[in-house]
């Protein structure tokens, strides 16, 4: 039997076969016949097959085996490139994750220096100053009408009783100069009506996706790289 029609054993591919079982069509070595997994096999040793039939039968045999190794290392390859798709889905997964991260904590960002710079336009709002002047103003007003009502709720001196006064004449006018100024701040403020507008503009890089003129989340690339391996069958 010429060399290319001795095939390795399938088990221990260092080693050359001795025999073949036809039940599984499987070439085996002495140490695959003492571990006696084929015992109850037809077992033939390769060495009595000599005729032109067994020679091509073993050559087909040979053949075959290539070829399962050929399909399984297809197979092989195809469920790692399958695997590979789920370990680039996991990695966008992180990277759409950290970007709604970033996106969040730059909205949060923007919100903070919205409120900063609308605080700010605030104070320079003269609306917003004449509000303060109107708080001090009602202040005021509040605390005078407390005070001139308990005025008249308070004993009597007889000297009160005669001027028909419940106060002096200088507690009197006192409170009637804060009532002067009073009216001449509310006087002076004008009833105008503002409306405030505002607006929003996006950062350009995210208008173009929101848009749909930047569509590309990113690229996945798959390195596929072949390995020849020699093979002595």
């Amino acid at each position: 039997m010429s060399k290319r029609l001795s095939p390795a054993c399938q088990v221990h591919p260092s080693t050359r076969a001795d025999v073949v079982c036809q039940k599984h069509k499987e070439f085996l070595c002495t140490r695959c016949l003492i571990n006696g997994e084929h015992a109850r096999c037809d077992i033939r040793e390769l060495r009595q097959m000599t005729s032109p039939s067994e020679a091509v039968a073993i050559h087909l045999l040979v053949l075959t085996n290539i070829a399962k190794a050929k399909l399984l290392n297809r197979n092989r390859v195809e469920e790692e490139i399958g695997e590979q798709e789920v370990v680039v889905a996991t990695q966008m997964d992180h990277f759409l994750d950290l970007l709604k991260r970033k996106l969040a904590g730059m909205k949060n960002d923007c919100v903070n220096k919205m409120r900063e710079d609308f605080e700010k336009k605030a104070e320079l709002a003269e609306q917003l100053k004449e509000k303060r002047d109107i708080e001090r103003v009602m202040e005021l007003l509040h605390a005078e009408v407390d005070i001139l009502l308990e005025a008249d709720s308070q004993p009597q001196t007889p000297r009160k009783l005669r001027e028909n006064q419940s106060m002096s004449e200088v507690e009197f006018l006192r409170h009637l100069d804060k009532k002067r100024q009073a009216q001449k701040t509310l006087s002076h403020l004008k009833e105008t009506k503002i409306r405030p507008t505002s607006k929003f503009t996006l950062a350009f890089s995210l208008i173009d996706i929101c848009t749909g003129r930047r569509r590309n989340f990113g690229k996945a690339a798959l390195d596929v790289r072949s390995i020849h391996i020699e093979q002595d069958n």
